[in-house]
């Protein structure tokens, strides 16, 4: 072997290693951003599958919720961007059927409670842990659409956005079609 060709075996092994390092470097990355976003309570989609009916626990907690649509917005004194995200839930229309579940005990949980706006029903403990656990919320702020008794949207994030789309999203046929057509589906499964 010549040692041009020395040089060139030697250079793409280390162009290769160069590669291997970036990409391990990059995973790590990923990673990080992913524990990042779970500590400030926007961890991946942690409740229970669209198109399940609300638990007993739920329903029980709150009847009203097997006969209409409703958004449930859960916060947690122990969130970082719940604070925020309480302020900015003025942003909502004020007639939208919004329910806000705020978890905890303590002067942070009344601090986090007042900044909901008052148009907007507050949930507090101990429904609202008993509503959260039951349809196992892992991470706040999270708000869930529920039409007749049906979870039928998901919206996962630290800004009131989220929960805009979700609400502009059932303004569509295909969304409230969509919400019958499971409940008449869990209905004739029952019988």
């Amino acid at each position: 072997m010549s040692s041009i060709e020395v040089a060139a075996v030697v250079l793409v092994a280390a162009w290769l290693s160069a590669l291997t390092l970036l990409v391990l470097l990059l995973v790590r990355q990923l990673g990080l951003i992913g524990v990042r976003l779970a500590a400030q309570g926007t961890a991946p989609d942690q409740s229970l599958p669209i198109g399940t009916p609300l638990p007993e626990a739920v329903t029980g907690a709150l009847p009203e919720l097997a006969d209409e649509l409703a958004y449930l917005v859960f916060l947690s004194s122990t969130c970082s961007s719940c604070t925020d995200f309480a302020r900015d839930l003025d942003m909502l229309d004020p007639d939208a059927p919004v329910r806000v579940f705020v978890a905890g005990i303590g002067e942070a949980t009344d601090d986090l409670a007042a900044l909901v706006p008052d148009q907007f029903p507050t949930i507090r403990e101990p429904i609202a842990s008993t509503v959260a656990e039951a349809l196992q919320i892992r991470g706040t702020p999270i708000a869930l659409q529920v039409e007749r008794g049906i979870l039928t949207g998901r919206a996962i994030g630290t800004r009131v956005e989220e929960i805009r789309r979700l609400l502009d999203a059932y303004t569509r046929s295909d969304s409230r079609q969509l919400a019958t057509s499971l409940r008449e589906v869990i209905d004739s499964a029952r019988t």
